[in-house]
C-alpha cells in the first residue's frame, strides 16, 4: 500500500486531480465512486475517488484535504489501516463536521480482534454526524472481509484461510456483520486469495485452475447480496490475481518490485506444472478481468475497491481502466447498462448451477457461469444474460428458467472455450423471446492468459508522488 510522508513522519496530503466519479448507475441512477486501495495517492485514472489513510498524526492535514474534496464536488472518504486507533479529538474533527461530511469509511482491522475493533469504530462514529448518515443510509462503513454471508461453500475445506488470504483471519459471517453495525459489505474476491478452493489445492472440482479463479468470487459475491440489507453498500475488494501465502499456487519465486529486496512467490504459466494441473494459458486475461468486474456488477456489487493489479507487467492505470471498462461494459457498447438503465433496471437472478453441455451442475463444476440484469420498461421489458466459459470444453448453454414473471426456455449456440457472450432478450408475454447473441470482452490485444501472478505487495505506481512526499508502503498481511 501507498502512504506519502513528510520529513517528520507526518502524512501530507494535498488537493487531488480527481474527478468526480462517473454517474453509471446500476439498480439506481445515483453516480458510482471507485476505489482504489494501492492507489490512494493519487489514483491513475480520474473516476477513482482519493481515499488518504487516517490516523491521530495526520487528522489537520486529513481535514483540509477532505474540505478540499467537498468543495471541488468530490467524493469524501478515508481508509483507517490496520494498527490505527483513532482518538477522540480526530473523531470530532474529521466526522463531526456537518459541512464536510464523510461518506466512506474502509476499515481494515485484520486478525481474532478485527470483529471488536470495528464495533469499537462504529461505535465512536455513532454519536457523529457520520453515525447520523450511516443510519440514514447516506454513509458507509465497512471492514476489509467483513460480509453478511452465513457460511461459504467456496471456502477452502483444508486450512483455516476462511476470511482473506491469510491464516490470522478468522471466518467473519453474518453474525459478525451484523453485530460490529457496519452498513457495507466488503467481502475479499481475490482470484488465487488462499481462502478460495482450486484444483492445485485438491479441493475444487473446477475444471481447470483459471475457471476457479473466475467462478469462485463470483458465487461468494453472489452469497453477500443475498443477504444484505436494504440500503447497504456492497463495496467487495478485487483484484485480477493474488495468491499472497498460498503456497499450493506457486511454481516459482519472482523478484520483488516494491523495493524492499528478495523473492516473492509466483504463479506463472510458462513454468512446471503443479501436480496434474496444467499452468499454461491458466491467468486470467485482461479481458476475463474487465468481465469478472461485469458479473460483479450483474450480481449487485455497488461498486468495487482495488487491490494491487497481481500480474507482472500490469500497470496501475491498465487495471483501473480494465476494472472501469468491465464495469461499463465498453468492449461491448454498454448492453448490459442499457437494460440497467431501464425503468426498475435489476440484477435478475443469482444461479449456482448451469446447464452446459446438457449436464445440469455447480458453475464451479462446469467452469461456466451466467449473471443476468432485467428491466420493466413500458412496451420494452428487457433481459441482458453476460455467460463465460472459463472451462476446456466448448458447448452451449441451456436457461430453463423463469424471470421477471416470463419464461427463458433456450439454448444458447456453441459458447468457445475461454470465451464470453451477451445475450439479449425481450419480453413477449409471458416468454423471453427476439434472442441475440453478442460476443464479448474478445479484444486480441487483452486475450493472453499467460503471464507471472504475484502476491501483494506489487509494483506500486509512482505516480503523483512527487508532490506527497516519499513512498512508504504497508503490508496487508502480518
Amino acid at each position: 500500500m501507498v502512504t506519502a510522508r513528510n520529513n517528520n513522519g507526518k502524512t501530507r496530503w494535498a488537493a487531488a486531480l480527481v474527478a468526480a466519479a462517473l454517474g453509471l448507475g446500476t439498480v439506481s441512477a445515483q453516480a458510482i465512486d471507485f476505489f482504489d486501495w494501492g492507489a490512494v495517492n493519487t489514483p491513475v485514472n480520474p473516476a477513482y475517488v482519493q481515499t488518504p489513510p487516517l490516523s491521530d498524526a495526520n487528522a489537520s492535514d486529513i481535514a483540509a484535504f477532505l474540505a478540499s474534496q467537498q468543495a471541488a464536488g468530490k467524493t469524501t472518504a478515508v481508509q483507517v489501516r490496520a494498527g490505527v486507533t483513532l482518538s477522540a479529538a480526530t473523531i470530532n474533527t474529521i466526522f463531526n463536521n456537518p459541512s464536510v461530511p464523510v461518506k466512506y469509511v474502509f476499515s481494515d482491522y485484520e486478525g481474532p480482534n478485527s470483529v471488536a475493533q470495528t464495533t469499537t469504530l462504529v461505535n465512536q462514529l455513532a454519536p457523529t454526524n457520520f453515525g447520523t448518515r450511516q443510519a440514514a443510509g447516506t454513509s458507509f462503513i465497512g471492514n476489509y472481509g467483513l460480509a453478511p454471508i452465513p457460511s461459504d461453500p467456496t471456502q477452502r475445506t483444508g486450512p483455516t484461510f476462511t476470511s482473506g488470504n491469510s491464516s490470522v483471519n478468522p471466518y467473519l459471517n453474518a453474525v459478525d456483520f451484523r453485530n460490529t453495525g457496519v452498513n457495507m459489505s466488503a467481502e475479499a474476491l481475490y482470484p488465487g486469495d488462499a481462502s478460495f478452493r482450486n484444483p492445485v489445492t485438491g479441493d475444487s472440482t473446477a475444471p481447470n485452475i483459471r475457471s476457479a479463479l473466475f467462478t469462485l468470487p463470483i458465487q461468494r459475491l453472489s452469497l453477500a447480496t443475498q443477504n444484505i440489507g436494504a440500503g447497504q453498500a456492497h463495496i467487495p475488494f478485487v483484484s485480477r490475481f493474488n495468491n499472497f501465502a498460498n503456497a499450493a499456487l506457486s511454481n516459482g519465486t519472482t523478484p520483488r518490485t516494491d523495493g524492499a529486496g528478495g523473492t516473492q512467490p509466483a504463479f506463472n504459466t510458462l513454468g512446471s506444472n503443479i501436480g496434474v494441473n496444467a499452468v499454461a494459458g491458466q491467468l486470467l486475461s485482461r479481458n476475463d478481468f474487465q468481465a469478472l468486474v461485469l458479473h460483479y456488477k450483474m450480481r449487485g456489487a455497488s461498486t468495487y475497491q482495488l487491490l494491487d493489479p497481481g500480474v507482472q507487467g500490469y500497470t496501475v492505470g491498465q487495471y483501473e481502466s480494465d476494472a472501469l471498462n468491465g464495469w461499463n461494459d465498453s468492449q461491448s457498447g454498454g448492453l448490459v447498462q442499457n437494460v440497467l438503465n431501464g425503468t426498475n433496471g435489476r440484477v435478475a437472478t443469482l444461479p449456482t448451477t448451469i446447464t452446459f453441455n446438457g449436464v445440469r451442475q455447480t458453475i464451479e463444476q462446469a467452469g461456466v457461469v451466467y449473471s443476468a440484469v432485467t428491466n420493466d420498461n413500458a412496451g420494452s421489458v428487457g433481459l441482458a444474460i453476460l455467460v463465460s466459459n472459463l472451462s476446456n470444453t466448448a458447448g452451449p448453454v441451456t436457461f430453463n428458467t423463469r424471470i421477471n414473471g416470463a419464461t427463458l426456455s433456450f439454448t444458447s449456440g456453441t459458447l468457445a472455450a475461454g470465451s464470453h457472450s451477451i445475450l439479449r432478450f425481450t419480453k413477449v408475454g409471458g416468454t423471453w423471446g427476439s434472442p441475440l447473441s453478442d460476443p464479448a470482452f474478445n479484444d486480441p490485444t487483452l486475450a493472453s492468459r499467460d503471464g507471472v501472478g504475484i502476491p501483494e505487495p506489487t509494483a506500486l505506481s509512482l505516480l503523483g508522488l512527487g508532490a506527497l512526499g516519499v513512498l512508504g508502503r504497508r503490508r496487508r498481511k502480518a
